[in-house]
């Protein structure tokens, strides 16, 4: 992994993304992580994760910005010299923060016009605030997303918080904060770990956090996100689906996990009655799918095995065998498992013999796409 980069956490929000990245990356070098606040209290539970920078500390008394975004550049431009002495030129700089609140805004807004007349790469990752948190904080984002817009319309991800909890309407406020530090530890992570910064020139295409396909390309200085030159808001699994139905082989590019989310979703689009099972997975089994019985009585239960597998790898009999014990196990009257891969033919030997559905997921894809003529939305 290329070494050269700093990350960024500016403000609450930032800091809170920050410190779940770190986590998730425990054996990742801690300077290359930059904690930076108006708020004392905040910064004190991240002295342990990496470098903590303390912004305005003789203007602002480590008391906060308290929602004013004066006060967030005034603290920036007096703990600039401080800042740039942890950020050497050669580093790629990523940005986290959320817009809106005093620290994030003011200081973002000023950081991005320095980095860009020094030359540094950046790439700023944001979110803005919830709907229900009122108007002023969105007024607070709108000259923020004008200079990026502007300076850094290339580089710059804006995630906006609410499209991504309509995709996950069953958190609670907290666990909603939660996924969206995960997204964008994701993000990061396939930024820097997985697709490595010596090898951008390459130009690979990958699925940024489950729910952004994009093209990354370094030319000289500068990170390109195309479509993104004004606010880039996800819909996750259409967005997803759509992608699929032009390339599919960008379905290997997509975690088990979100596999699953796109086959409920698959379902659910088409009517069927359905829930994904816990992240334990209980007894193999990802989905359960009910429908009406044929005239009366109870709901017939089909249970559904996901399996996001390479090209290369076949579906085992073993695998079969497993399924049919969960059948057994929840009682089932059906079971299914799909898969992006292929199945041996013991496998399909031994599905047929126990009336288990063996379906491919790019032919499942395919009848989905005729059912809801997602083109023509």
């Amino acid at each position: 992994m290329n070494n050269n980069y700093k990350i960024i956490g500016i403000g609450g929000g930032g800091n809170n993304a920050l410190k779940r990245l770190v986590k998730r990356n425990k054996l990742i070098d801690k300077n290359n992580f930059i904690f930076m606040n108006t708020d004392t209290q905040s910064l004190e539970h991240n002295i342990n994760l990496g470098q903590i920078i303390l912004l305005g500390k003789k203007t602002n008394l480590g008391l906060g910005a308290g929602g004013n975004i004066e006060i967030g550049k005034i603290a920036y431009f007096e703990s600039k010299s401080e800042i740039f002495s942890k950020i050497k030129e050669e580093e790629l700089i990523i940005i986290l923060t959320t817009l809106g609140g005093g620290t994030g805004t003011g200081v973002l807004y000023s950081l991005i016009i320095d980095l860009k007349n020094s030359g540094n790469q950046f790439v700023v990752i944001a979110t803005l605030p919830f709907s229900f948190e009122g108007p002023k904080r969105q007024e607070n984002c709108q000259f923020v997303i004008n200079l990026l817009n502007k300076i850094a319309p290339k580089n710059s991800i804006i995630i906006k918080n609410d499209i991504i909890i309509s995709e996950y309407t069953n958190l609670t406020f907290s666990e909603g904060f939660k996924t969206i530090d995960n997204l964008i530890s994701l993000m990061v992570e396939d930024l820097l770990f997985d697709h490595k910064i010596s090898l951008i020139n390459e130009m690979p295409q990958v699925f940024i956090s489950e729910l952004y396909k994009v093209k990354k390309h370094l030319s000289q200085s500068v990170f390109y996100f195309p479509n993104s030159t004004k606010i880039f808001i996800p819909n996750s699994n259409e967005s997803i689906i759509q992608d699929l139905l032009k390339n599919y082989e960008n379905v290997y590019k997509i975690n088990p996990c979100k596999f699953e989310e796109l086959l409920f979703y698959i379902y659910s689009k088409m009517g069927i009655k359905s829930k994904l099972t816990k992240k334990s997975r209980d007894n193999g089994v990802d989905l359960l799918i009910y429908t009406p019985p044929p005239i009366l009585g109870n709901e017939f239960l089909t249970i559904v095995q996901a399996k996001r597998y390479n090209k290369d790898n076949k579906i085992s009999s073993h695998i079969i065998r497993e399924l049919i014990g969960s059948k057994v196990y929840w009682k089932a009257d059906k079971a299914q498992i799909i898969t992006t891969s292929d199945y041996s033919k013991p496998a399909i030997k031994t599905a047929q013999e126990h009336q288990i559905d063996t379906i491919k997921f790019n032919d499942l894809l395919s009848e989905f796409s005729k059912a809801i003529n997602i083109y023509n939305r």
